[in-house]
């Protein structure tokens, strides 16, 4: 049975359990079925630790195991080693942090995001490489509903610019992973209440939206708008909101 060959693999049996737990058809699949995806995984691992990342994988995505490797599984890391430039050791990086990025439809769902970071934010080589390292968690965010809506807020109501923005999300790819509603427009609204602008901002938009909301508020009462406020016109701060797009 399927089962067997998990254990045989090093899963314990609780892993197990709990991953029967959330998919349980995992119960009902082949010892061939199985030994299939954990030889894919065991490559995916490349030169890791093969059963601390198999734990890890399956622990957070056991659904995996019921795809086929070789029409599923592996076209996916291809396409991603293929258009992302990967290396055998940023795939795994990826994989480790986010399981579920294997499970993701590429035509529907991986291929319109990539396309948008690389035609619409001009991101490209190195950049788009270490920005999906970063943060693979980018590309199970919505599309229209959570990834043009903030890159929109930066570049326009938060006056980075495309330039800026781009710089921003190639610097730390978190910023644009922060809810846009609960945590980026608040800020920026409390800051501009000061006449403090993200983009001049010394510490840099990276710090200003990774602050715990306590310290924010802390280091908000501190600020002085002396040294931040808006540019004359025709002046820097990493690009005006009608830019041209890459």
């Amino acid at each position: 049975r399927g089962v067997d060959t998990l254990r045989a693999a090093g899963l314990s049996r609780p892993e197990i359990a709990a991953a029967a737990g959330s998919c349980p058809a995992i119960l009902d699949l082949s010892e061939g079925a199985v030994a299939s995806v954990l030889d894919f995984l065991r490559e995916v691992s490349w030169q890791g630790d093969c059963a601390a990342f198999l734990s890890a994988v399956l622990g957070a995505a056991p659904q995996i195991l019921t795809c086929s490797a070789e029409q599923n599984l592996r076209p996916t890391a291809e396409y991603l080693r293929s258009v992302l430039g990967l290396r055998s050791e940023d795939l795994r990086t990826v994989v480790r942090r986010m399981p579920g990025v294997l499970l993701l439809s590429v035509e529907a769902n991986l291929a319109p995001k990539i396309a948008y970071f690389v035609g619409e934010m001009g991101l490209e080589g190195e950049d788009l490489r270490k920005t999906f390292v970063t943060m693979p968690s980018l590309l199970a965010l919505s599309l229209d509903n959570n990834i043009i809506p903030t890159v929109d807020y930066y570049v326009h109501d938060a006056g980075l610019g495309w330039d800026g923005t781009r710089e921003m999300v190639a610097d730390w790819p978190a910023t644009i992973g922060y809810s846009l509603e609960k945590r980026i427009r608040p800020r920026i609204r409390r800051m501009a209440a000061r006449g403090i602008v993200l983009g001049l901002v010394v510490v840099g938009p990276r710090a200003v939206m990774g602050m715990g909301e306590e310290k924010f508020s802390a280091w908000l009462v501190r600020q002085s708008s002396d040294w931040s406020v808006a540019p004359p016109a025709g002046g820097g701060g990493g690009g005006g909101a009608n830019e041209e797009r890459p």
